[in-house]
């Protein structure tokens, strides 16, 4: 297993803890290309965002939203904490808002053959 699939799967492991988030950012900054630095202050933001105030935080999901359009859509499925969007109504089941409450229809496992699952 890749350091980035282990990092992936202690996220996965534990959606609510922001330390694997922490040091995944601090991992990803060590790599020095350019949309591993985007990776690592989205995932700061994120952490972050968890402990803002309403003023920050406002500012703070619209920065993670505009970031997110740059970053790979199968990536951010593991690591994004930001509310699923239209989420409500044509759903024959409730809809938790939230990606850690979603429940997997399949197993995942992060390889290097099949990284994000």
């Amino acid at each position: 297993m890749s350091d980035e699939a282990a990092f992936l799967n202690a996220i996965l492991a534990n959606p609510t803890d922001n330390s694997p988030r922490l040091v995944y950012a601090d991992w990803l900054n060590d790599r020095g290309d350019p949309l591993a630095d985007a990776k690592a202050t989205y995932l700061r933001d994120t952490a972050f965002l968890m402990t803002a105030r309403a003023r920050q935080a406002k500012r703070l999901w619209r920065r993670l939203h505009e970031a997110a359009k740059g970053l790979p859509s199968d990536w951010l499925a593991v690591v994004s904490r930001v509310t699923i969007e239209n989420c409500a109504r044509d759903f024959q089941i409730r809809c938790p808002k939230q990606w850690e409450e979603l429940t997997l229809l399949c197993p995942v496992s992060l390889t290097p053959e099949a990284p994000w699952g």
